[in-house]
């Protein structure tokens, strides 16, 4: 219960601070993991509104965690002091942010100096193919549906990263590089793809008895993830640190 409070009481600090335009949220961690939701983001009444290219005009929320709680943040204007942060991770969201350059911007922004990095993204290589997020595109865009998941509301499509291509990226960003690796065997893809789909099947009603099956999907997908595959990985993990 305490901890349900505690989340409870820094989303309503958040949504102050957005009503007003200040950064406020004051917290003495010194860690921050920022990606995108496994449901509906709170205080999301829906799907958000798309324009005629298929992406929304507004930004959309992403998920905070700290120890001590969640809040739903911009990536681009992230509700923090200067230097909040000694370590940040970003994981499954800077393929789906619009603006990538101006989400890094903001992460070095909350970070110290000599703060660490962490980001995590999918490699465009031989395994692009096993993408559950653009299958899921196509699958919308071929039936004319009006439920696009929530993290593509942004780009639309969900990005895929060559190594040179990240790396610089993350140098033009104000980062030094420490490493870059190359991991999973993107298979978790396919069981994220069909847990979706599923999901949308279900009613409404029955969806918020299912986040065991929600855990299950992505805890799948964080073990995939910890695979050693060489220059056959599906994913970039990048460290780095802020210059």
């Amino acid at each position: 219960m305490r901890s349900h409070l505690t989340i409870v009481r820094m989303l309503a600090r958040a949504s102050n601070a957005w009503a007003s335009g200040a950064r406020s949220i004051v917290t003495d961690e010194k860690s921050l993991r920022l990606e995108a939701w496994d449901r509906t983001p709170p205080g999301t009444s829906g799907p958000a509104e798309l324009n005629r290219h298929g992406v929304a005009d507004r930004a959309i929320p992403w998920k905070a965690t700290m120890s001590s709680g969640i809040v739903s943040v911009t990536a681009t204007q992230l509700p923090f002091a200067d230097g909040a942060f000694d370590r940040l991770v970003l994981t499954d969201l800077l393929e789906y942010v619009r603006d990538e350059r101006a989400a890094l911007a903001e992460t070095r922004r909350v970070l110290s100096e000599g703060g660490r990095l962490t980001i995590l993204v999918p490699y465009h290589g031989p395994t692009s193919w096993l993408d559950g997020a653009n299958w899921h595109r196509y699958l919308h865009d071929l039936r004319g549906s009006e439920t696009l998941l929530p993290e593509l509301s942004e780009s639309g499509w969900r990005r895929r990263y060559r190594k040179a291509d990240l790396q610089a990226l993350v140098a033009s960003s104000g980062f030094t590089l420490a490493s870059l690796d190359q991991r999973g065997t993107g298979l978790s893809e396919l069981g994220w793809f069909i847990g979706r789909l599923l999901d949308e099947r279900r009613p409404h009603s029955a969806a918020s008895h299912d986040l065991d099956i929600i855990r299950i999907r992505y805890a799948a997908r964080s073990l995939d993830r910890r695979l050693q595959m060489g220059p056959l990985g599906s994913w970039l993990i990048v460290e780095a640190t802020r210059n």
